[in-house]
């Protein structure tokens, strides 16, 4: 199989081949190994990586007689085609926005035959960010209901998570659904308070890509103010001279106020640099105290003037003396300013 793969790059590679010829070379072992066999997928593999546009008719039809298994290699070359833009196919815009409309009438209209809930899935994952958002909702409600008819004994919280996964994962999939589908999928969470645990759900996948700086630089301003606007209104308010101390409001406040600033920073901002800033900008010595207490940075490092460390320990202990040792957030206070 590696000999296989090798002979397939190589072919890729070639300058010599125009891309038409080798859509043609590729097409033509596809026929010959047939799509249920498994060098007949690795052919799908590499051929997607040409968009092969001119195949529409043809992947179409294999499309909707092939088993499950083939469907997921299928699946990649249709994507790839949803994906192509006019210039790269050498095609009119006309005829591309036709080609995709049909890819996406069968694509979608597959979903009631498979067997599989992930091939179904996957399916929906290539066309939701094309779709208008109410029909793209209609169809992953849909699905959802065949995979729970397939499905026995599932608690309703199991159940809820899961399809909140799912929309999360759509949402997120790829740039054109991050630009229309998550945010009217934010509006829809806005309007429904009931929905916590889908709101946590997408908060907690949404922090995970912020912590990705290089996708961070290169996220468009939209996407941030959009999924800024989301955070903000989870904001928790603390009050400092509550006697129960709660856990889970200061790490969403840590989490929050860390997520927010690098949505709000420039492009090529070092985490470091960002926590830096939001240590110093917090509006009271409480938040300060969080973020120092959860730091996953040397404190040295992040607060290099020794005497901005002595002023913020200072600062510090004077509200743990002021609010006294009845509330459950002196200890906090105390142990943020013992660690600058």
């Amino acid at each position: 199989m590696l000999d296989f793969e090798a002979e397939l790059i190589e072919l890729l590679k070639d300058p010599n081949i125009s891309r038409k010829d080798k859509i043609s070379i590729l097409w033509n072992m596809t026929q010959q190994l047939g799509v249920e066999s498994e060098q007949g997928l690795y052919v799908l593999e590499y051929m997607s990586t040409l968009a092969p546009i001119e195949l529409s008719n043809e992947l179409i039809s294999l499309f909707e007689s092939a088993s499950d298994r083939a469907k997921f290699g299928l699946l990649n070359v249709l994507e790839t085609i949803l994906l192509v833009n006019g210039e790269e196919a050498k095609v009119s815009a006309l005829h591309l926005s036709e080609v995709k409309q049909q890819l996406l009438d069968v694509m979608s209209g597959q979903l009631v035959n498979v067997e599989d809930p992930a091939l179904g899935f996957s399916i929906l994952e290539a066309v939701v960010g094309h779709l208008p958002f109410e029909k793209a909702k209609l169809l992953i409600d849909d699905q959802f209901v065949i995979s729970e008819n397939k499905s026995n004994n599932v608690s309703n919280d199991v159940i809820r998570a899961t399809k909140a996964g799912i929309y999360n994962r759509l949402a997120l999939a790829n740039p054109q659904s991050r630009t229309e589908f998550l945010p009217q999928y934010i509006q829809t969470l806005n309007n429904e308070p009931s929905q916590t645990m889908e709101r946590e759900s997408l908060r907690q996948d949404l922090f995970n890509i912020i912590r990705i700086d290089e996708f961070m630089n290169e996220a468009p301003h939209e996407f941030k103010q959009t999924v800024n606007a989301f955070l903000a209104r989870d904001l928790p308010v603390m009050d400092i001279d509550s006697t129960e101390f709660d856990y889970d409001a200061v790490k969403l406040y840590s989490d929050l106020s860390i997520a927010m600033a690098k949505l709000s920073a420039s492009a090529q901002r070092s985490s470091e640099s960002i926590y830096t800033q939001q240590i110093n900008a917090a509006k009271s010595p409480l938040e300060q105290a969080i973020l120092i207490s959860r730091s996953p940075y040397q404190l040295n490092e992040l607060l290099t003037d020794e005497f901005t460390r002595a002023r913020i320990s200072s600062d510090l202990r004077a509200e743990a003396k002021r609010i006294g040792e009845n509330s459950a957030y002196t200890d906090l206070l105390n142990d943020a300013a013992s660690r600058l």
